[in-house]
């Protein structure tokens, strides 16, 4: 006897279209459709199952914790039945409706349907996309807590965000009462960076490594924030920069959360940034993207609640340097390329 696996809205199912099985009985007849419960269905659309040869399911859903619209989910067989439902993750999952998708587990290939092209790049609304898989489907799960370097005392309401290894953000939450918060249904073979910000503490991250197993289960320690003031400067660790870049880094980003906590302790206080640039290029050149460095350090610290009045810039360019070489290490190079605090009232 065989089983067929088919999407149904018909009546008593669990939302706007469920995943159903089928027996199919030696004489070629099938059986009643049975509900494959709500482990598998949500009160969403899914739908486009497919089982592989290993017996694993799979199929698209809106209702389930994804990506986009419609994402790929898969259950491998447990039993007589499947075990917990994940997301297969990025790319086979983007931001756009996956559906349809195939794979045969002996040669790691598979199809999948997607609208991820968007009409900006003049692809059509679906499309086919075969997949190649590099390295076995394994999910983890990050289990964060957020506590007061001092005191180990939980910090409720605290920011986590999560980067991946190119510094691209894929999600932000919020810590409970108890300071715990997760991120669920990550790819096992990439590495994360959890940062965590709260108001009136230093931000500070921890890196959790590819190759992890199942949960992972980190505590982030955050510093209370006391001024760091030096005559007329907020003192910090350099707020360096990407060659020919102006984008503010996660690293940068946790130095300027210190400015902002200085500046919501102190609500007098008003800060003038000044950004430099290294010699590389031209000095009209520097002078340009100095002053893109400066707005994108103001616009941050705006970005976490400063009023902007508070807040002047100066772009000096490749003028003055820290380090004055003529014929710098790329670690010179770094620390030239920097923005500085000056307080001009406090």
């Amino acid at each position: 006897m065989g089983r067929l696996y088919i999407s149904s809205d018909m009546p008593g199912g669990f939302g706007q279209s469920d995943i159903y099985k089928v027996s199919i009985n030696d004489d070629g007849t099938f059986g009643e459709p049975q509900n494959l419960g709500p482990q598998i269905n949500t009160e969403g659309r899914e739908s486009f199952p497919y089982i592989d040869e290993e017996g694993t399911l799979y199929f698209s859903s809106d209702g389930q914790l994804g990506i986009g619209g419609l994402d790929v989910f898969y259950a491998k067989q447990n039993g007589s039945s499947f075990a917990e439902v994940k997301n297969i993750g990025q790319p086979v999952s983007s931001t756009g409706d996956d559906f349809a998708f195939t794979f045969n587990p002996q040669t790691k290939m598979g199809y999948v349907s997607s609208n991820r092209g968007g009409v900006e790049e003049n692809v059509a609304n679906d499309n086919i996309y075969r997949v190649e898989q590099l390295v076995p489907i394994e999910m983890i799960d990050i289990i964060v807590k957020v506590i007061d370097a001092e005191t180990g005392a939980p910090i409720s309401n605290a920011e986590v965000i999560n980067y991946d290894d190119q510094q691209t953000q894929l999600g932000k939450k919020m810590t409970d009462s108890q300071g715990n918060t997760s991120f669920k249904q990550l790819l096992a073979e990439k590495a994360y960076t959890l940062q965590a910000n709260a108001e009136d503490y230093e931000s500070n991250s921890k890196m959790i490594e590819a190759g992890q197993k199942d949960k992972v289960e980190i505590v982030i320690e955050l510093m209370p924030i006391e001024p760091i003031i030096v005559e007329d400067e907020i003192v910090l660790n350099p707020i360096k920069f990407d060659f020919d870049k102006a984008t503010i880094r996660p690293q940068a980003a946790l130095e300027l959360d210190k400015v902002v906590g200085v500046m919501k302790k102190h609500p007098e206080m008003e800060i003038k940034v000044e950004a430099h640039t290294d010699k590389r290029g031209s000095a009209s050149y520097n002078q340009q993207l100095s002053e893109r460095r400066a707005k994108s350090t103001v616009d941050y610290i705006v970005s976490q609640g400063i009023d902007k009045s508070r807040l002047t810039w100066e772009a000096f360019g490749e003028s003055k340097p820290k380090v004055d070489c003529d014929n710098c290490s790329e670690e010179e190079f770094q620390e030239n390329r920097r923005s500085v605090f000056k307080i001009v009232n406090r």
